[in-house]
């Protein structure tokens, strides 16, 4: 069991986490108001929290029967997926009735994944990709040469009978960890037929990928060219297999690939790393205002991001072989890398993802009035509407956020209570969580509560990483000349100001006595920015004005002896 303490930002009240072996699983709530599991690696984890945001950590290790390891290890696996699944499932019902909700006044088109990888989807006449036509002629030499005019007959006659104006096939989940059905739509079936009909277009006319997806990186090591021959093989037999697949989803996994095909095609012949853009169209965007803020701190991560893609590189050469899973991780790693570089030297936005993500872009495609007409029907508007609704409601009970029944501590102990069989454990957290009795709810105090009574073998401590320099300095020198220069953020050697905290004088989180002395210092220092921020309002957008009252917030606390800001990191390398 993991208590990571308070910093401002988010979970400024401390936070709890569950580490099984190198996995960390925990609780947070996302942007669009969903309180959902995580599960992230521990070394990451710990990287993050303990350095980056300056927090220290307490581990409880806790002895658990090997039984009772598997079973917990078990129920977040399927939680996971489970959650993965309902909110997939949430995106295709809630498509489904934009789709059918849509003014009558708009064109009858349909948009379609992945198709927008592709030239066609800007309607500009281009030469046929050299790239394509091999792979087209690899699928004639193995399926005949009429194989695609036939498939895209078939693909006709299939929508055609498509039924549009039916219900939808939903099943609502029971609880957190129930794996319920991919949710289908005729909407869905309609856009996997276009999908698989755009595919054999584009390859029946050898379509180049369009120049905006594909990003060009660096040059690559003679080596790194012979991996990603073999790589190359893999993609062209991938796309002849997927024509005699049954799979649903193909024609979107045949868009990818054809694209990436092109990508590795394009760095043999160039010596260039090439890789798709794997960012998606909502992703969010950092000002260049906000970055260039930090621009050592920029330079350190793409300076860091660089020296990891030619790690990477250099181990696919040592393994030589590469799979999509690993090629999907350079290409992410890759176009980040491209997207910092862009945005230092342009002063652009920068987009940013945590996930590793899937190159697509959506295309539009023309639907038939017939068809258009069908899937706008106001029965069928109702229906979708209701099956969305119904959905959403769900999900937001599954996974909503409360500040003390529904926190970080509670949904966290409730799941490892759901996933043991009856013993000492699951007694322990089957006490009473309430208000009045223990304030369970609260990290610190659920943690010293499990440390008591869950029989932990010992409680690991893991100083943040101011505490670790400053006890490193106090081991070389003079403890007292090494006090005064570190205790505040003008004169330490260790702390730069960060434009990503608020704003603060004085560090409070290593003194106790003193602290509500320190405390008022800090508020005097807010108050100081908060007036200078007056000044350069006009200039700044303000900020200045903001780090000081959120400066003042988060020092009021300490006056009472309670400290939450410690500063953070953002120059360290993982």
């Amino acid at each position: 069991m993991i208590y990571i303490e308070s910093n401002s930002g988010g979970s400024s009240g401390g936070h709890l986490a569950l580490r099984t072996g190198d996995f960390v699983f925990h609780f947070q709530q996302y942007p669009d108001g969903f309180f959902r599991l995580k599960r992230d690696r521990w070394k990451h984890f710990r990287f993050v929290y303990n350095d980056i945001e300056n927090r220290s950590i307490f581990l409880a290790q806790t002895p658990v029967t090997e039984q009772q390891y598997r079973l917990i290890n078990r129920h977040f696996a399927r939680f996971i997926l489970a959650q993965d699944r309902n909110f997939q499932n949430l995106a295709i019902l809630e498509r489904d009735f934009r789709f059918r909700k849509s003014p009558e006044k708009e064109s009858p088109f349909l948009e379609i994944e992945a198709v927008g990888l592709f030239q066609r989807c800007k309607g500009a006449v281009s030469s046929p990709s050299t790239a394509m036509v091999h792979l087209r002629d690899e699928v004639f030499r193995r399926f005949g040469k009429g194989f695609l005019e036939k498939e895209k007959v078939r693909l006709e006659e299939q929508i055609k009978r498509l039924a549009l104006d039916r219900p939808a096939a939903c099943v609502l989940p029971r609880d957190r960890i129930d794996f319920v059905p991919i949710v289908h739509t005729p909407l869905q079936e309609l856009s996997e037929l276009l999908e698989l009909k755009a595919a054999l277009e584009v390859l029946e006319k050898a379509e180049p990928v369009r120049e905006d997806v594909i990003m060009e990186i660096e040059g690559i090591s003679p080596c790194f060219r012979c991996v990603l021959r073999s790589f190359k093989g893999k993609l062209e037999s991938s796309v002849i297999a997927l024509f005699s697949s049954n799979r649903p989803d193909r024609g979107r996994v045949l868009l990818l690939q054809m694209a990436r095909f092109q990508a590795v095609s394009r760095s043999i012949a160039r010596g260039h790393l090439f890789v798709l853009d794997p960012f998606h169209e909502e992703c969010p965007r950092v000002s260049p205002d906000v970055f260039m803020e930090d621009r050592d701190a920029m330079e350190g991560l793409l300076a860091d991001m660089k020296g990891r893609l030619l790690g990477m590189e250099k181990r696919m050469c040592a393994a030589g072989i590469v799979d999509e899973p690993s090629y999907n991780a350079l290409e992410n790693l890759a176009a980040r890398c491209r997207e910092l570089q862009k945005g230092l030297q342009n002063r652009e936005y920068v987009r940013i993802s945590d996930e590793i993500e899937i190159p697509c872009r959506k295309g539009t495609i023309e639907l038939s009035e017939t068809v258009w007409k069908q899937g706008r029907k106001q029965k069928s508007l109702e229906e979708s509407r209701k099956h969305y609704n119904k959905y959403r409601q769900r999900l937001e009970s599954l996974y909503q956020y409360d500040l003390i029944t529904s926190n970080c501590v509670t949904r966290l102990t409730d799941e490892v209570r759901a996933s043991l069989p009856q013993g000492h454990l699951k007694d322990v957290l089957e006490a009473d969580f309430s208000v009045a009795k223990a304030a369970n709810f609260v990290p610190f105090r659920f943690f010293d509560y499990w440390v008591s009574w869950a029989g932990a073998k010992r409680v690991i401590f893991l100083p943040s990483f101011r505490r670790r320099k400053l006890a490193g300095l106090y081991r070389q020198g003079c403890r007292f000349k090494v006090y005064l220069r570190e205790f505040n953020t003008l004169t330490s050697s260790i702390y730069s100001p960060n434009p990503a905290d608020t704003s603060f004088l004085v560090f409070t989180d290593d003194i106790f006595f003193a602290r509500p002395l320190f405390g008022a210092a800090n508020i005097a220092w807010g108050l100081f920015t908060t007036a200078s921020g007056l000044v350069t309002a006009p200039f700044d957008h303000a900020r200045r004005i903001r780090q000081g009252l959120w400066g003042v917030i988060y020092s009021l606390p300490e006056v009472v002896f309670s400290n939450i800001r410690k500063g953070s990191f953002s120059r360290l390398k993982e």
